[in-house]
């Protein structure tokens, strides 16, 4: 519980940091009469959205680089170098084979392989 409490309490303070730097919100004091102050928070959810997605771009293009890059691997054997592949390996049922025995007396259980 105590883990959890400190995971929300670190995401909103990114939050907090994120959005000052970038832009998100802007939080403003003005004095007013009898000594109080007013503290206006203005969040710019365009801004929000728009870096989100870009945000998400990003993201999506890095996991297909290293998606491709794996690929790439795998086509060239991990090593850069482009390996041919020759021939093809096809696999074939096996043939079961029972031989008789040349004996006439009856069999004492199955044969086996």
């Amino acid at each position: 519980m105590r883990n959890l409490l400190a995971l929300s309490a670190a995401l909103v303070l990114a939050f907090a940091g994120v959005g000052w730097y970038r832009g998100w919100y802007k939080v403003e004091t003005e004095p007013v009469t009898g000594g109080h102050q007013s503290v206006n928070i203005d969040f710019n959810r365009n801004k929000i959205v728009e870096d989100s997605e870009r945000g998400v771009k990003k993201v999506e293009e890095k996991l297909q680089n290293v998606l491709d890059h794996k690929q790439q691997d795998n086509v060239t054997g991990g090593d850069g170098k482009k390996t041919e592949i020759k021939g093809s390996i096809s696999l074939s049922t096996p043939k079961l084979i029972i031989q008789q025995e040349k004996d006439s007396s009856p069999p004492s259980g199955p044969d086996l392989p």
